[in-house]
């Protein structure tokens, strides 16, 4: 199951091909033997939910009403992605979440290149609507504000998977060197350089090199250093970029602080899978992770991102706060 904001851009659905062509972009993949609900408030997309095709209905409606005790809407989009054979399940879940006092405005079940409405029987041919969703408008809009869109969700997982083969030796190699440079005990001065020096090349669009990643792992096993870090990560697209690489690099034990950043970014960024996915690789690295578990905590609550702003906060003392 996966959970998404909107994009932090306005973007105009004017009709369902249009709606269909923006909902990878919410979730980040392009969705298959899926169900997508998206939760209205007026015209506005508050949140999607996704669920597999054979999800219990029982657990997506209370998904959905633990959602609603957070956030208003005011009506219901329901997508099916999946075979004809499909339809019942998804009609049963309409029924469902209609009994519950939702209004459903759509209801479409996509496959093999068409889609179709399940609300009525003549909207629509009877063998449905061809569509791409590469070449709506909403898709070019998404583009456009840089919202990216995966081919599945095993993509999304692999942007916190740790890298393997002659990567992985060639960073265990550099640890070595790394972790000697650590225990001589450079001073504060020096780790710090270390960590702005990583900063402004990320900033700058460069990869670090093994070296820097390695250092750079090892520091932020340290909680100064670590929340250092977090009161200078935001939602910008190179820190996101920075905090995967580093998660995927660095030695897999080390790799809960750097997930833990991700998943902040991705938050801040409105990106709640790939939050989620971050944060499963932060606490498989580091059950019960505190970093992990409060930004799981924002992300589970349906929190919006402002709820934090001003960040990092104006009257900080050096220490994330949480409240």
């Amino acid at each position: 199951m996966g959970s998404e904001n909107p994009p932090p851009s306005r973007i105009v659905i004017t009709d369902p091909t249009e709606l269909l062509g923006i909902v990878p972009y919410l979730l980040g993949f392009h969705p298959h033997d899926s169900v997508v609900l998206l939760a209205m408030n007026g015209e506005r997309i508050e949140f999607s939910l996704r669920v597999d095709l054979d999800h219990p209905i029982a657990d997506t409606l209370a998904s959905v009403a633990e959602v609603t005790d957070f956030v208003e809407i005011d009506s219901m989009v329901v997508i099916g992605y999946g075979p004809d054979t499909a339809r019942p399940s998804i009609e049963a879940l309409i029924a469902v979440l209609t009994g519950y006092g939702l209004r459903i405005t759509q209801a479409l079940l996509v496959g093999d290149g068409r889609f179709r409405c399940l609300l009525c029987s003549d909207c629509l041919p009877p063998d449905g609507q061809p569509v791409d969703v590469s070449a709506t408008a909403a898709a070019a809009q998404a583009t456009v504000h840089g919202i990216v869109a995966l081919p599945s969700r095993a993509d999304v997982e692999r942007l916190a998977a740790p890298v393997t083969g002659d990567e992985a030796e060639a960073m265990l190699n550099a640890l070595g060197a790394a972790l000697d440079w650590v225990l001589q005990r450079p001073g504060e001065a020096a780790e710090r350089d270390v960590i702005d020096t990583a900063l402004a090349r990320a900033e700058g669009g460069r990869a670090l090199a093994d070296e820097q990643v390695a250092r750079l792992s090892l520091l932020l096993q340290f909680l100064r250093w670590r929340d250092y870090v977090w009161l200078r990560t935001d939602d910008q697209p190179w820190q996101l970029d920075l905090w995967l690489d580093v998660t995927r690099r660095c030695k897999p034990d080390l790799a809960a602080a750097p997930a833990s950043l991700a998943a902040w970014c991705a938050y801040r960024r409105g990106d709640g899978i790939l939050a989620r996915t971050s944060l499963r690789r932060a606490l498989h690295t580091h059950p019960g992770y505190t970093m992990a578990e409060l930004v799981a905590t924002a992300v589970d609550s349906f929190l919006p991102p402002s709820h934090f702003d001003p960040w990092p906060p104006a009257d900080h003392d050096g220490t994330p706060a949480f409240e």
